[in-house]
């Protein structure tokens, strides 16, 4: 299980409290980006199509400096590794989280307890597609659903989409 650590007990939450308080309290966006007309560029990621942008939060880079010394104090990298190698960290159920195996479009197997479960994903997912094909026979409206993963061990909920029309299926996360 994940060690439970309240972040605002930390000396980096401290540091952060007053680095805003001292700092950042009183900056104003257009300010901001007044000061560093590459603001944009320095505060957001694009990758395969995705963009993230934080460039428009009251930031520096010691705040973000800040919250990964908050992050490395919460022990944020210890618990990443435990999620993504199938630990048991959902205390609630006492079992591996897996929602990785979910996402998981590579074809790389996703193992816990040695056992690659991307074939009981698939066939999940293949299931789910088979029922909203039968429902949609002969219809041209737009079928919503939300799909508890029948393997329940991964506990993660898909939102399924059919266009009826196109008999196309696309599998969001809600």
């Amino acid at each position: 299980m994940l060690e439970r650590i309240n972040p605002t007990t930390t000396q980096a939450w401290f540091v952060l409290k007053k680095h805003f308080e001292e700092e950042m309290n009183r900056k104003q966006m257009k300010d901001l980006f007044a000061a560093d007309p590459n603001r944009f560029e320095t505060y957001s990621i694009k990758k395969d199509g995705v963009l993230f942008d934080y460039s428009k939060n009251i930031i520096s880079d010691k705040t973000i400096q800040l919250l990964f010394q908050l992050a490395k104090e919460c022990g944020l990298d210890k618990a990443i590794e435990e999620q993504f190698s199938g630990k048991p960290i959902n205390e609630t159920e006492g079992r591996a989280v897996l929602h990785t195996a979910l996402r998981n479009f590579s074809g790389a197997p996703v193992l816990l307890d040695g056992k690659d479960v991307m074939p009981a994903i698939k066939a999940v997912l293949q299931q789910m597609k088979t029922f909203c094909n039968k429902i949609c026979l002969k219809n041209s409206t737009t079928l919503h659903m939300n799909c508890k993963d029948a393997t329940s061990s991964f506990g993660d909920c898909q939102k399924c989409s059919l266009s009826c029309k196109k008999r196309k299926l696309n599998y969001k996360k809600r």
